[in-house]
């Protein structure tokens, strides 16, 4: 009897349960084919246009800038001690400073 009951409501909760998952993926593939189409030609136009674009010219540099890099150069490679104190070199550059 126990038996019967039980197998009485698994039937009606098998019946009554909705259809396993895969039998609802019911997808658009031709809209999501055309969407990812469209996008690689967007894509394609992004590219173009941004390589069409001409880099921008840069003013030359003058004299002072010329100098003022010149000497930056100098202080991070640490080949003249002009700026810094003599303690301040042996600080940053680890060498016995130049005289």
């Amino acid at each position: 009897m126990r038996l019967g009951w039980l197998v009485g409501i698994g039937l009606a909760i098998s019946a009554a349960a909705p259809a396993p998952a895969r039998a609802q993926n019911r997808h658009n593939y031709d809209a999501i084919e055309q969407r990812h189409l469209d996008d690689i030609v967007q894509r394609e136009i992004d590219n173009r246009l941004a390589a069409a674009k001409p880099a921008p010219r840069r003013t030359p540099l003058t004299e002072a800038e010329k100098r003022a890099a010149a000497q930056r150069a100098d202080h991070l490679t640490c080949a003249s001690r002009r700026g810094r104190t003599r303690t301040q070199f042996e600080a940053e550059c680890g060498a016995a400073a130049p005289l």
